[in-house]
């Protein structure tokens, strides 16, 4: 009865501070370390369980839009092309790998509840943490030229045209533009192009 592809996992409820406390959240073993993350109890027997999994994300998003404006003043002339997608999630698989994350990673001196702390061999619980907002505005393509007519019916017109030029999006990865499945694997940032052109017509 759910849409197609939404993930199901644990909800998170920050990190563990102690070893008790990860105990007393019903974590057991590795799990209760402090540095690990911690799970919310939903079914509230006092254990973290495959019944404390619950639909943490959709892909699919609400709705898709797309604008083109166009604009001539003299002989100026100018055009853009936007496109988004708004109300969609991301599965960030790489989300660990981000090195601006390494700073802010748990550990006794900087005690955060956002970010787990570093350490080879961990075991994570399929949960919300990998879940982003997949929401994005991008400029998708700018058009700008400046048409001369010359005499004996000769037009000449300099143009540029930049394509990919900018991603308004709250996604950290590269591009939050992914397959219907919602997830992200890295791979390389879309290219970014600028074109100079000239033409002349007789």
């Amino acid at each position: 009865g759910q849409p197609v592809n939404v993930f199901y996992g644990y909800k998170t409820d920050g990190i563990v501070q102690t070893l008790e406390e990860g105990i007393e959240a019903g974590l057991e073993g590795d799990f209760a370390r402090a540095g690990e993350f911690k799970y919310v109890d939903i079914d509230k027997d006092g254990e973290i369980t495959d019944g404390d999994r619950t639909i943490i994300g959709d892909p699919n998003p609400d709705f898709l839009a797309s604008l083109n404006l166009s604009a001539s003043y003299k002989n100026f002339d100018i055009s853009i092309f936007l496109n988004g997608v708004f109300g969609n999630d991301v599965l960030n698989t790489k989300a660990f790998d981000q090195p601006s994350n390494t700073p802010l990673r748990w550990t006794l001196d900087n005690p955060t509840n956002e970010y787990p702390s570093l350490r080879g061999g961990r075991q994570n619980k399929f949960s919300d943490w990998w879940v982003e907002d997949g929401s994005f505005v991008r400029i998708q393509n700018l058009n700008l030229g400046y048409t001369v007519h010359l005499p004996n019916q000769i037009t000449a017109r300099l143009f540029m045209n930049a394509s990919n030029l900018f991603t308004f999006s709250d996604f950290d990865g590269y591009d939050p533009e992914v397959g219907v499945d919602g997830r992200y694997y890295g791979g390389y940032p879309r290219l970014r192009r600028v074109t100079l052109g000239f033409n002349l017509t007789f």
